[in-house]
């Protein structure tokens, strides 16, 4: 369960990456503009879609292997200070669930939904460490 709260934030990341990636992709469509307008090359359009295949295998997965190693880094600060944590949470399949619908809300990249997640998320993070108190 800790796991899926701690990966929703890349939900986020995914997004910023992307945005990134099309904008870097922007030099690549102008050329393809400028090919279609007077073809010199016929193999252009490949190695376009080649360099950007490859661009955004390494940018995300990068991404990726980065946001996995800082999240594990996290969870083993966590549980070497909260041993009994997550353990000691009855978490039900409703729990879940909820949890696994919240990716629906944070996939539509607009900053009022990401501020009203974050909200819900910190008050449900301090009611539920609070009544362990």
């Amino acid at each position: 369960m800790g796991v899926l709260f701690a990966s929703m934030p890349l939900a986020w990341l995914g997004a910023r990456v992307e945005m990134m990636i099309r904008d870097q992709e922007q030099g690549s469509y102008n050329r393809l503009l400028n090919w279609a307008r007077n073809p010199e090359t016929h193999n252009l359009p490949a190695t376009l879609i080649m360099k950007s295949m490859a661009r955004t295998f390494v940018m995300s997965g990068l991404s990726f292997f980065i946001a996995i190693l800082v999240i594990k880094q996290c969870m083993q600060l966590i549980f070497s200070v909260y041993p009994g944590f997550l353990t000691s949470i009855d978490i039900t399949w409703a729990h879940l669930w909820v949890a696994a619908t919240l990716g629906g809300l944070m996939a539509l990249r607009v900053k009022r939904a990401y501020a009203v997640l974050t909200t819900g998320i910190s008050l449900f993070v301090l009611f539920l460490v609070w009544s362990r108190f």
